[in-house]
């Protein structure tokens, strides 16, 4: 079955904060008792990068979450668990 749930993280080869945000987003998916999907797309991947610009993203990293298919949050940069798992909350619940 589909899972309504989704994070998409863009990435950019070599970029550090890339690797901490994912790092963060798995660690705030398993504190979390919701059903959520995570995916990593490199903007390298043409798919992807033309993805990230139907999105308008232009910041990396951005965790976009969708719910249905449809944006509901965002999160550029790197935050904290916390912060992730707040807006987990509020996207999905």
């Amino acid at each position: 079955m589909y899972n309504l749930n989704e994070i998409i993280l863009f990435t950019t080869e070599g970029c550090e904060g890339c690797k901490i945000a994912e790092r963060l987003i798995n660690k705030a998916i398993e504190q979390s008792d919701i059903d959520i999907n995570f995916e990593v797309r490199p903007i390298e991947n043409s798919i992807f990068g033309n993805l990230a610009k139907l999105y308008l993203i232009d910041d990396f990293p951005t965790a976009l979450f969708n719910k249905r298919g449809k944006p509901v949050g965002k999160i550029v940069g790197t935050t904290t668990v916390d912060e992730i798992i707040k807006e987990i909350n509020r996207c999905f619940k």
